[in-house]
């Protein structure tokens, strides 16, 4: 069953108000029935986690519902969730935000945050009441808000919200702070200053902080350059699958660069990478292959790891598979599919072009007939619309 979103500020006060609250389950009884809506909020709260009684999501939304008829705003946000995923009563998506909608106007900065992000996406004016109100969901929500603005007023103000969540624990905020920081974005730049926001994103177990963190050791940005720190941050990345530091912690290993030199290791973290479709370790896995490192030589593999990141305009795969075509190794020799890959790495407009794959395409532009340059033209085209469809969106 699809469970209601739980908000870390609001469940605080819900345990301190109703879990460990001095009345018992008789008392509370009484004093819902006699129509004390902070009773009934209590109450419906019991019901919902099963804490004292029975858990029973209709008795808890009849308790929520009596409470919130009487304007109780945290009973109305609660109701509001229980709509919002169909628990005690039927899933009704309008309902759910009329209830969040009553809550927020009476100042609950969870609904307040509730509604913005979920029921009436862009609208300002929940989040900033919500920020307002110390909620630090809001308060990043509203820094990225004014981040994406990009004027450097905007930029100082993203500064300063990002700031207030992350004063509170946040930790993309806390990520985001330092980004801001060690790119002097709406705030002096400040390695030191970002590398002290990544720690604490990352003690949350942040990953992109934790990748941060190694980034910056491995390029003494703030800290003294430290390879062997360096690797420690990219492996606690890696072990919580991020790709990018999955890959660099197997070059790492790859080199002997702050860990012990282990070929077979290396190759085991960035076939971790390569298979989550990461387009720069597909092609150090090739690489590997190709070389017989830290794994048997295979040309074929070499070639299939090359076309994954190839086809995701990753240049120096498209070059190197150009080659094993016109050479017929690990393929079949093929002159159309040699041509087609090393016109794509030769393009001037394209990432990190490759020049010399000029001098291959000549040589064999020399021998090839008018039938296979048209059908390399062709395809071409073909591929780099399918590249083009298949990039990410920014």
């Amino acid at each position: 069953m699809q469970r209601r979103p739980r908000w870390s500020a609001l469940a605080s006060l819900l345990l301190v108000n109703a879990i460990f609250a001095a009345d018992s389950i008789v008392e509370l009884r009484t004093k819902a029935e006699a129509g004390d809506s902070e009773a009934q909020f209590r109450l419906g709260f019991y019901y919902d986690l099963g804490e004292g009684v029975l858990q029973n999501s209709a008795e808890a939304v009849n308790w929520y519902r009596k409470a919130a008829d009487q304007a109780h705003a945290r009973a109305q946000a609660k109701l509001g969730s229980m709509y919002e995923v169909g628990e005690g009563v039927p899933k009704k998506k309008e309902e759910a935000r009329l209830w969040f909608r009553k809550a927020a106007d009476q100042g609950l900065a969870e609904a307040q945050f509730e509604l913005g992000s979920r029921f009436e996406k862009g609208i300002e004016r929940w989040f900033r009441a919500a920020a307002n109100g110390g909620h630090p969901g809001a308060q990043y929500e509203l820094g990225g808000i004014y981040y994406r603005m990009g004027q450097p007023a905007a930029r100082q103000q993203a500064a300063a919200w990002f700031r207030k969540a992350a004063d509170q624990g946040h930790s993309d905020a806390q990520l985001h702070l330092g980004l801001m920081c060690f790119w002097g974005q709406g705030v002096p730049q400040d390695y030191a200053e970002a590398m002290k926001w990544y720690r604490r994103a990352a003690e949350q177990g942040n990953v992109r902080a934790l990748r941060n963190l190694g980034t910056l050791y491995a390029e003494g940005q703030g800290v003294p350059k430290d390879s062997t720190e360096s690797a420690k941050w990219y492996r606690q990345a890696a072990e919580f699958g991020d790709a990018q530091s999955q890959a660099t912690l197997g070059l790492m290993l790859a080199r002997g660069d702050g860990v012990p030199k282990d070929a077979t290791e290396a190759v085991r973290w960035v076939r971790l990478a390569a298979e989550q479709n990461y387009a720069t370790a597909q092609y150090d896995l090739a690489s590997f292959y190709a070389r017989g490192e830290g794994t048997a030589k295979d040309d074929a593999m070499a070639a299939t790891w090359y076309r994954h990141a190839a086809e995701q305009d990753h240049t120096p795969s498209q070059y190197e598979l150009g080659l094993l075509y016109s050479s017929g190794v690990g393929v079949p020799r093929d002159v159309v599919q040699a041509l087609l890959w090393l016109n794509l790495a030769h393009r001037p407009w394209a990432p990190n072009g490759v020049p010399k794959a000029k001098e291959v395409i000549d040589r064999l532009w020399l021998t090839a007939t008018a039938e296979q340059k048209a059908e390399q033209a062709r395809l071409k085209t073909a591929m780099e619309a399918k590249i083009e469809a298949n990039r990410p969106k920014k």
